[in-house]
């Protein structure tokens, strides 16, 4: 289940950036936790600045957390196309490729790793998003 929770560094960036939804993880000093054992969850960044927990602590957010995010607070999508390798080459592997589309300047750009590395891409993409705002 841990592959479908961000990376520590980007969801310290997230952090930074304003990320404060109520999520089913955390990383703290022993990497990411979620079952609930040590920590009450949900559990949102806000914790650490009220002082109800210590303020390394950050929150974990799903991938599908932090997409809907940059949609609804700052009207950016991030979304993704596949070519499939078969139709370029025999020898080709799929390539995920995820555009990040700013509706406010109407600008895209697009990020994507090959041989079904999505969730590298996908990475990409939220920091190229992370980039925007």
């Amino acid at each position: 289940m841990n592959h479908l929770f961000v990376p520590y560094e980007i969801a310290l960036q997230l952090k930074e950036k304003g990320f404060d939804e109520f999520c089913i993880g955390l990383f703290n000093e022993e990497g990411l936790q979620y079952d609930g054992e040590i920590y009450s969850f949900p559990f949102h960044n806000s914790l650490t600045k009220e002082g109800a927990v210590d303020p390394s602590i950050v929150a974990a957010p799903l991938y599908q957390q932090v997409i809907d995010w940059f949609r609804e607070k700052h009207n950016i999508d991030i979304l993704l196309e596949i070519t499939y390798g078969s139709h370029i080459s025999k020898n080709s592997g799929d390539w995920f490729y995820f555009t990040v589309y700013n509706s406010k300047n109407k600008k895209a750009k697009r990020f994507f790793e090959g041989d079904f590395d999505k969730y590298k891409a996908l990475r990409n993409a939220i920091e190229g998003a992370l980039n925007l705002i």
